[in-house]
């Protein structure tokens, strides 16, 4: 292994494209800054093999997401110990509050944000990752400040040391849901008597409506059509909540349909009442787990099942009965989560100046984080601002959001 590693590290070091750029040591490993390309893709993909990371920085994730984001420069930074790649900080450079900034990238598309760690790179302190990150940000050349958002305190049940770097608490939590001991279990441990009662109910009740089926979509153009169906029901769901929308531009749903037709990193299920869609989930692989990144039901259908919550739990038995270890519910305070989820993972974020000019627009970076997690503690402020959202929607008579591809779900 090692050295193909060596191979795939001479391919990158010695390709013009990849502006390989030695840096300094920090805690027992050297580090260069490259570009995204071929070979560091090629690199990245080979280190991924073994890593703890989350499918937000999976390579397939970041490469479509660095194709499509015109307004951010990926900057990689590696770190060798003993000649061997064993950290990867995904990052980029982008404008914020002003100035120039150093972010995860894709940071604000992703509900996790952290490095890749292989070997012992998944044993350092909070101490060594402290000096590897006061490092790694002064790679971008530049850059007025760092700010690094969303950083889970765990990755698949190991600890995050590079979220204590000048850490303060994010806007929002993750949730997930441990599978041991297989699907009854995992079922029985997440819901109580009454709401195993109360769904095995409603299940029946759906049953009546005809076959049900959960399917996961494949070949390209049901993708498209499942992941358009989706997305549509999803944006409207947030219209109607008076949410935020952070589809409305299309880059996600275009990207989601690119990953999701290779198979990979996205996958897209539906279920289906007799024969017709009536929930869709896409779920995000990562080592031991699957992230469940949108899920949502056909807001048209009326019988009182629940769907929603009939799809999580076949996909729950699904991952469960296909081995894995974790069903990571992700980035977000739901209510569904705080109660089916058994482990809740803090998130952190991080600025620090880089420029005298990049003072203040780090401190209006984390002024913004404090402001949202302030509002979310505020329960009457924050459903204010959805109700006027609602009443501004309504005054403006905005219609549903359309399909890109309605006539492959019509046809």
């Amino acid at each position: 292994m090692l050295s193909d590693f060596n191979t795939l590290l001479a391919a990158a070091q010695n390709d013009p494209e990849t502006a390989w750029a030695p840096l300094d040591e920090a805690a027992g490993y050297t580090f260069a800054r490259a570009k995204f390309s071929k070979a560091v893709e090629a690199l990245w993909r080979a280190m991924q093999d073994d890593a703890l990371l989350t499918p937000f920085q999976h390579v397939d994730w970041c490469r479509h997401w660095s194709h499509e984001l015109s307004d951010e420069t990926p900057v990689i930074v590696i770190g060798i110990r003993a000649g061997e790649p064993e950290l990867l900080f995904p990052f980029s450079r982008t404008h914020a509050m002003g100035a120039k900034s150093l972010q995860w990238l894709a940071q604000h598309r992703n509900d996790y944000n952290a490095p890749l760690m292989r070997n012992e790179a998944i044993k350092l302190d909070r101490k060594q990752a402290a000096q590897i990150l006061d490092l790694a940000v002064r790679a971008a050349p530049d850059a007025d400040f760092a700010f690094l958002a969303s950083q889970p305190k765990a990755i698949e049940g190991n600890a995050n040391p590079f979220s204590a770097w000048r850490a303060e608490r994010f806007s929002t939590s993750a949730h997930s849901l441990t599978l041991e001991g297989g699907w009854p279990l995992a079922y029985e441990r997440s819901h109580g008597d009454s709401t195993r009662k109360q769904e095995a109910k409603k299940l029946k009740r759906l049953r009546r409506e005809g076959p049900l089926r959960l399917i996961r979509r494949r070949n390209e153009a049901d993708v498209a059509a499942a992941v358009d169906r989706t997305m549509r029901w999803k944006r409207n769901q947030l219209a109607e909540m008076g949410a935020f929308d952070p589809f409305g531009d299309g880059l996600m749903q275009k990207v989601l349909t690119e990953l999701a037709t290779e198979g990979q990193v996205a996958r897209i299920y539906e279920l289906q009442s007799n024969g017709q869609p009536i929930a869709a989930s896409i779920c995000l692989a990562g080592p031991d787990s699957q992230n469940h990144f949108i899920t949502v039901y056909d807001p048209g259908f009326k019988v009182p099942c629940s769907p929603g919550t009939q799809m999580m739990n076949k996909l729950t038995e699904l991952f469960a009965r296909t081995g894995y270890g974790i069903f990571d519910f992700s980035a977000g305070d739901e209510t569904y989560k705080l109660k089916i989820c058994e482990t809740t993972t803090e998130m952190t974020f991080a600025v620090k100046p880089l420029t005298a000019y990049g003072h203040l627009a780090a401190q209006l970076a984390a002024g913004k984080v404090h402001l949202r997690r302030w509002a979310k503690s505020q329960p009457a402020i924050f459903d204010g601002v959805h109700k006027a959202r609602r009443l501004l929607r309504h005054i403006g008579g905005r219609q549903p959001a359309l399909m890109h591809n309605a006539e492959q779900h019509y046809g």
